[in-house]
């Protein structure tokens, strides 16, 4: 069976230009020849390119797979790391290869 193919999402909070998300989305979707079962990774942050990309894929009916931070840590404290851990787990293979 073929892995699907997985598009990971790396991109500023602060990003609102919808017209060249969309864009960039739909040139790198054509180039999987429009694969039903494409995958968006994302960080799952609430604004910008993250909240932009995740509301074109779903309108699509593509899959998401959202990787949030991880923010506080069990005991309450910030966790500073959360971002680099959460980039990490998102850019790792489902298939564990590398």
């Amino acid at each position: 069976m073929l892995t699907p193919p997985r598009l990971l999402i790396t991109a500023s909070r602060t990003w609102h230009d919808r017209a060249a998300v969309k864009e960039a989305l739909r040139d790198w979707w054509n180039s999987t020849d429009r694969n039903p079962g494409a995958i968006l990774v994302s960080g799952a942050c609430p604004k910008g390119a993250d909240r932009i990309c995740k509301g074109i894929w779903e309108r699509n009916g593509l899959t998401v797979e959202c990787h949030p931070a991880k923010w506080r840590k069990p005991d309450g404290s910030k966790n500073w790391k959360a971002k680099f851990t959460r980039e990490s787990h998102s850019a790792d293979d489902p298939e564990g290869r590398h």
